[in-house]
């Protein structure tokens, strides 16, 4: 695997980004963890869509698994949205090699969400609204600022305030030679909106310390799937922050920091 670092020090943790949010997106939250991460390159970042596999979030977390089974110790494990799931499927295949797993909004969608967008065919896929928009969006602008103004004004990034969107604008787009471009590719961010895992049978395999956080306005962890991952995680602590949504760890960034560093610190 490919990694970007972060920060000085011992490693603090190794981190899986969320779908569409390359890792230097998170920089506050990285800076606010203290000491070094490890932010892992997920394969749309690698590769390209082309190669993409039905099973492209298990292969995700099989190349994870992989380097963890290399490393002489374990390391904590960190991940938001998508991210999340590829950290915690990862989890369960090397459990020797997790010293603690911390899930941001993990994408634990209902039954009756993942198991439509499994059995339709892909023309009614590419129909569904998430995926629809995001083949749509647009993907190169003139500069970096021409891209802030218009992310500005989108609903999905409203919690987020002017340095975090502009983090994720130089994360998100590269200069090439006709302005800037989407690195993450919008195809890529449909692919994996339309293989989305279905977690809930395989979270009791889970045997690793655990932390999730939600964000308290949320609409990708619902109540209803936050209350059963607390049934079906008895052993794992929970936290749900108030005023931020799915975007928590670019939206709350110190209060995400201070609530991982404090279960860390009760951990040793």
């Amino acid at each position: 695997m490919q990694f970007e670092q972060f920060g000085q020090g011992p490693t603090r943790l190794v981190f899986c980004h969320a779908n569409g949010f390359p890792p230097a997106t998170y920089r506050r939250l990285f800076a606010a963890l203290g000491g070094g991460v490890e932010a892992a390159l997920l394969a749309p970042l690698t590769m390209p869509v082309t190669e993409a596999k039905q099973r492209a979030w298990w292969l995700m977390a099989e190349d994870l698994a992989g380097w963890l089974s290399r490393q002489p110790e374990p390391v904590v494990l960190a991940g938001h949205s998508m991210g999340a799931v590829v950290a915690c499927l990862a989890s369960m295949q090397c459990p020797n090699k997790v010293a603690g797993l911390v899930m941001l909004d993990p994408v634990f969608l209902p039954t009756r969400w993942v198991a439509p967008m499994r059995l339709m065919p892909k023309r009614f896929k590419l129909k569904q609204p998430m995926v629809a928009r995001t083949l749509k969006r647009p993907y190169r602008f003139e500069d970096h600022a021409g891209a802030f103004e218009f992310h500005r004004g989108k609903r999905a990034f409203a919690g987020m305030d002017d340095q975090a969107l502009e983090d994720y604008i130089h994360a998100a787009f590269v200069a090439d030679e006709q302005g800037v471009c989407l690195r993450y590719s919008r195809e890529w961010e449909a692919h994996i909106y339309q293989t989305a895992p279905w977690i809930w049978p395989r979270l009791s395999r889970l045997k690793v310390p655990t932390l999730a956080i939600r964000g308290g306005h949320s609409d990708t962890v619902t109540p209803a799937s936050w209350a059963r991952m607390r049934r079906l995680m008895p052993d794992a602590t929970l936290v749900q922050l108030p005023d931020c949504g799915h975007l928590l760890p670019m939206e709350r960034p110190d209060e995400v920091a201070a609530t991982i560093n404090a279960w860390l610190e009760r951990r040793h």
